[in-house]
């Protein structure tokens, strides 16, 4: 009898089965297996004025801004993980554009899905660019309206409501919304309604768990150029900073009221959302920590 043939033999089927077993081949190397990255708990973990975002006020965040700090750290910080069942067409270094399935949802694109375009007829394109890095693709029907105020009163407390110095708070804080309403009543579309802005941030509605964090997914968000009352504003503010603001500059003007009951006409109408508090809601009343649109806004200057 042949030992040493015969522990070659035994030698080469013990290769061969550890070979098959790490997904390599004979003679080559084990193939390693690839894992989805873990995902992150949103989008940015934490903005500040290192990014040049001090002055912004109404940027969600989940730790509360005291008088000085930056008022911006997060914007839209939705658990969007994807399971590995499921594919993304995401840029690659942004894991937190992607969709989180919880357990109860099913991964299957709806049925029916609503055509979703650029902008509002009553805008002009003014698109955060390229707009695959500031929101993710629509996937679900927009259902809600979401109302929030911003200013740059930190760091131009006479003149808060340059659009562009909005714009560039917003690039750099990688947060956005899809339109923008100045003073004037001139709309801005900041990021095309077949694209899901980053503005709602983390926080629920009406008990439904598909909104749970992930209110972006069904949302058009709307910001005025526009600042709270005194206590709303102390966040973002001291009381001697608000105390010598110009009055003009406090609450919301005829022509944002007007310009937005045209353009919530106009959303409404086109995917079909009811008009009233139940679908069109406050940044407050979803992230109940935020004070936007506050106090000083009229609801009842644009729910029919």
């Amino acid at each position: 009898m042949d030992l040493k043939g015969s522990a070659a033999a035994v030698i080469a089927a013990i290769t061969l089965v550890s070979c098959t077993a790490q997904g390599g081949a004979p003679g080559g190397a084990a193939t390693a297996r690839r894992d989805f990255p873990v995902p992150t708990e949103g989008f940015v973990e934490s903005v500040s004025t290192e990014k040049g975002t001090e002055g912004l006020t109404d940027i969600p965040t989940e730790t509360e801004s005291a008088p000085g700090e930056s008022s911006v750290t997060e914007k839209a910080a939705e658990t969007d993980p994807v399971p590995a069942t499921e594919t993304t067409s995401k840029p690659t270094g942004k894991a937190t554009e992607t969709d989180p399935v919880p357990a109860t949802e099913t991964t299957a694109e709806p049925e029916e899905q609503t055509a979703f375009r650029d902008m509002s007829p009553l805008s002009v394109e003014y698109y955060m660019t390229p707009v695959e890095n500031y929101s993710f693709e629509r996937d679900r029907d927009i259902e809600f309206v979401m109302i929030h105020f911003s200013s740059n009163v930190k760091a131009k407390p006479t003149d808060p409501y340059v659009v562009d110095d909005i714009k560039d708070i917003y690039l750099k804080s990688e947060v956005s919304t899809n339109y923008v309403i100045d003073r004037e009543g001139k709309i801005y579309c900041f990021m095309p309604e077949y694209r899901c802005a980053w503005h709602a941030g983390v926080g629920t509605w009406k008990n439904d768990a598909r909104l749970k964090d992930r209110m972006n997914r069904y949302s058009i968000g709307i910001e005025l150029l526009a600042m709270g009352s005194e206590s709303e504003m102390l966040r973002y503010i001291t009381a001697e900073q608000y105390a010598a603001l110009d009055e003009g500059l406090i609450g919301y003007t005829d022509a944002q009221y007007e310009a937005l009951g045209a353009l919530l006409s106009d959303i409404c109408g086109t995917y079909g959302i009811p008009r009233d508090r139940d679908h069109v809601i406050g940044h407050q009343e979803y992230a109940t920590k935020k004070p936007d649109p506050g106090e000083l806004f009229d609801w009842n200057r644009i729910i029919n």
